[in-house]
Order: C-alpha cells, then structure tokens, then sequence
C-alpha cells in the first residue's frame, strides 16, 4: 500500500511540476508497462548525461526510444524510465543538474576512416567492452563520422592520443583444398590437355568442378590434384606466330587432331544478305565446318568455309570473314574483333 501511494506521489508532483512550467521535461506518463519522463533534448544534452540525470539505465534509453548510433538532435522528445530515480530526485520532482565528477571527463569521438573500437579504445587508455558499454553497441562494428562517447580521468593524456598499430590480421585462407592446383582456362584448352598437364584423367576433372559436360570458356577457374608438369606444359603450349594470329595444335582423348586459331575477324560487307553462318578463311578448304568462339564473351557458333579469303590489303591482318548474322550471334557490335577457331584435321 505504502509503495503505491509513494508512486502516486511521485506521478502527481512530476505533473503538478509540468503544469507549473519550471521543468524541461513535458510530462510523465506509463509507456510498455512502465512510468517516464518525456524530456525534449536541449543544447549541449547528450544521451548519456540524461541517463545520469534522471538515474536511468543508458541501454535501456536507447531501446526504450529506438536511437541508431546513439544520436539525438535538438528538440527531440525521448522517454526517460523513472523507476530508478533516487529519493532525493524524487523529493525535488525537477531531477538536479548532474555534471560528471570533475575527475571524469566526458568527450565525443568521431569516427575516422581506418579506426576501430581497439584502435580508439588503445588512443584514450579504456577498455573495449566499457566503450560498448557507455555507446550502447551490441557488437564492434561502428562506422565512419559515428559519434562515440567516452570517459576518462584528469591524469590521462588524451590531447594527443598514442597511435597505435593495428593488430596484424592473418591473410585470408585459401579456398583451395589441400594438394590442388587452381587452372585457369586459355585459349586451346580441352579437358583431355589440361589433363596431359597435370598427369590426370579427364574424367577426374570432371569430378573434381562438378562440370555438367566437357564444354570449357576461356577464364574459366578448375581445380586440378596435383602439380603441372612442366615437360608437357612446354610441349603441349607450342604456339605457331602467323602474320595473322596464332595457331596451336593439340590432341584429344581419342587420338584426333585439333587445330586452335586465334585472330581478327571481320564483317563480310559486300552486301551479303543471308541467315546463313558463312565464312571466309585463309588456308581452309570450302565445305570445312568449324567452330567460331567470341574471346569476349565466350560465345560460339558453327560456321561454314564458303571460299578463300582474298589477298588483299584490307585483309593483311585478318584470319577470317564472317557473314553479319554470325557477328550477330557472337554478340559482336563492331565490324571486326577478336576470335578464336577451332577444326579438325582430316
């Protein structure tokens, strides 16, 4: 009973006060079961000197009003629990001014690009969870221009804060398993010669990345058990200079040779119009079907050698010519880029 009637006096006198217009506060009223003060923010406020004022638990203030990064602005209304206010408080309804004792001070840090809660903690002397603590932070995550409050003592030197090396971070793991190579695909790679590299069965590179066929793109990142052999690297990376580009020859698992061209290749524009996927080329003869691979983009379209390709000056660098639809097709906008072919020899 006594406790009742002594709330209800404190309820009564902190709205009898308001009425009177000698407080800052607005009123008090009963919020998620319990009674507070609503206080608009003055100059020079800060979330933590409220909660010194008015006795009430700083995390709490926070939760209670919803605040991010512990900011308030000028005016605002923020709800202040007074269950915990002392009785001499009470006594005066209006909570006495409350400075921090002349040996603590309280200042504002502002976050800087680079700094972390160890960082700032080790440039004030404080602990790491006290900072948490006085700034309501869940975690160590802060970020850049946020407002950090911190306290500290008269003998503490803090007009210039003592730099401090960051801990030194361990580098990233690598996401390679353990006894494996990362490859990644050039130009003229087929599974069965990036298997000759390694000493390894195709098939087991197929395992190994999960591939849905034997399709590669160029770029493309596999992981393959063991280390190259650098004999059949030097042996199987034979590339042939040609005025035009560059030939490579290889073998596949079934004994066949395949030939890798890679060069320019232009638009036919002699008004050719035609859906057809027709080609030009230099040393194939007509009838020959080959495969044309965009290096950009890694698309891919067969093509039919319709004719040789003319010696002319236009064509000095160019290794083949293409009707529009298949530049269409590779994704080309430009009347000419770079290519690679690949064929079979006979």
């Amino acid at each position: 009973m006594s406790y009742k009637i002594g709330f209800i006096l404190v309820l009564t006198l902190g709205v009898s006060a308001v009425s009177a217009g000698g407080l800052d506060s607005l009123t008090v009223e009963k919020s998620k079961g319990q009674y507070v003060v609503i206080h608009r923010v003055e100059k020079g406020e800060t979330l933590y000197s409220l909660a010194r004022r008015y006795g009430a638990d700083l995390e709490q203030v926070v939760k209670l009003n919803d605040i991010q990064n512990n900011q308030i602005s000028l005016g605002q209304e923020l709800r202040l629990p007074i269950d915990k206010i002392k009785g001499k408080q009470a006594s005066e309804v209006k909570p006495a001014e409350q400075k921090v004792s002349s040996n603590l001070e309280e200042i504002t840090h502002t976050v800087a690009q680079g700094e972390t809660l160890y960082s700032i903690s080790r440039k004030y002397g404080v602990a790491v969870e006290d900072m948490k603590k006085w700034n309501a932070l869940s975690s160590n995550e802060i970020s850049i221009d946020q407002r950090l409050i911190i306290r500290i003592s008269d003998d503490q030197v803090v007009a210039r804060p003592v730099e401090v090396k960051e801990p030194v971070k361990e580098a990233p793991k690598s996401r390679v398993p353990p006894g494996f190579t990362e490859y990644y695909v050039q130009s003229g790679d087929l599974l069965e010669t990036i298997a000759t590299k390694f000493q390894v069965k195709p098939d087991s590179i197929v395992v190994w990345n999960h591939l849905p066929n034997a399709y590669l793109s160029i770029g493309q990142k596999l992981l393959v058990k063991g280390k190259p052999d650098s004999a059949q690297i030097a042996q199987g990376d034979a590339v042939e200079v040609l005025p035009y580009g560059q030939r490579k020859t290889v073998k596949d698992q079934s004994g066949f040779t395949r030939v890798f061209e890679e060069g320019t290749a232009r638009k036919i524009e002699d008004g050719m119009e035609t859906q057809k996927y027709l080609a030009l080329h230099r040393t194939l003869s007509v009838g020959a079907l080959i495969e044309v691979r965009n290096l950009m983009n890694n698309q891919k379209i067969f093509v039919r050698v319709v004719g040789k390709l003319p010696e002319t000056g236009l064509n000095e660098n160019v290794m083949i010519r293409l009707t529009p639809i298949c530049f269409e097709r590779l994704g080309v906008i430009d009347p000419k880029t770079r290519v690679e072919v690949s064929y079979y020899l006979d």
